[in-house]
């Protein structure tokens, strides 16, 4: 997501480096458990990016998990549709699964910043 130019920077869209997993990974299931934790502190919304196998992911499923447990609120962001760095789309894959009793709305990324009020970098 933050290497299509969708978003208006890693720094505000709040994106950790993929090197922070990396490590976390080394510790096992135990380090990648604290790092979603960690991220997971002070938040009320947990925006949950879904992709075509977002469902099946367990540590997608454990954030979700985590954040239904601290009573944050749930929104979902369809991202199937934008291309990789081979310029290619993939197919919409299921909602994540969450509690029955729990609103979880799900939009389409329009890709459209200018409309959120957000600056592009294009100006």
């Amino acid at each position: 997501m933050r290497n299509c130019n969708v978003v208006a920077g890693a720094d505000v869209a709040g994106f950790f480096d993929r090197c922070e997993y990396e490590e976390a990974k080394k510790t096992k299931d135990e380090g990648i458990r604290r790092m979603i934790l960690r991220h997971l502190e002070g938040t009320s919304v947990t925006v949950v990016l879904i992709g075509n196998q977002t469902a099946y992911r367990p540590w997608v499923k454990y954030e979700i998990e985590q954040s239904v447990a601290r009573s944050n609120g749930l929104l979902g962001i369809q991202i199937h549709h934008l291309k990789n760095s081979s310029g290619l789309a993939s197919l919409a894959g299921p909602r994540p699964a969450v509690p029955a009793s729990l609103i979880f709305p799900i939009f389409a990324w329009d890709d459209d910043l200018e409309c959120a009020g957000l600056k592009t970098g294009k100006e």
